[in-house]
């Protein structure tokens, strides 16, 4: 096997990575697979022709082992690429609706979207943060995405 440069590795981590990402909608969760994909390949010590394919359909056998232990309705590799966007369009959508969500919150009901969707900080964490109760977390957090759903409709079909 070719020894891959590190311009290539990283090809290859963001090619995995976003479509992790398209799929989990967790930025945590996306790392932990793309790594996973990763450390995979590397142990079973195979020559492929196309590390990037190889490494990918890893990947999407990653994601049918993550959505199936989130018990979610995936039933092969293959539904995973039919309801997608492509990445320049979701990191298009996902940058309108933030700039929705800062217009249409204050400052402080945007943090706690901010903190436990864009950074994955469990309720927990969020209210260490925000010096709010976890359960006053979950409710704000609750409360200000259906406002988000409703101002920002447009941006989530």
């Amino acid at each position: 096997m070719k020894q891959l440069s590190d311009q290539e590795w990283e090809s290859i981590y963001d090619s995995v990575f976003g479509y992790c990402i398209k799929r989990t909608n967790s930025i945590s969760d996306s790392q932990d697979l793309t790594q996973s994909a990763i450390t995979t390949f590397i142990e079973r010590n195979v020559y492929p022709s196309n590390p990037g394919g190889y490494i990918m359909n890893i990947a999407k056998f990653k994601l049918l082992e993550y959505y199936r232990a989130k018990n979610k309705k995936i039933a092969s590799v293959d539904d995973f690429d039919s309801h997608t966007f492509s990445t320049k369009e979701f990191d298009m959508r996902v940058e309108s609706l933030i700039k929705c969500a800062k217009k249409h919150l204050p400052k402080t009901d945007w943090s706690i979207i901010e903190l436990s969707i864009l950074y994955d900080y469990s309720s927990r964490e969020v209210a260490d943060r925000t010096n709010l109760s976890p359960g006053n977390v979950r409710q704000k957090l609750s409360r200000n995405l259906k406002k988000v759903r409703k101002q920002c409709a447009k941006f989530w079909q």
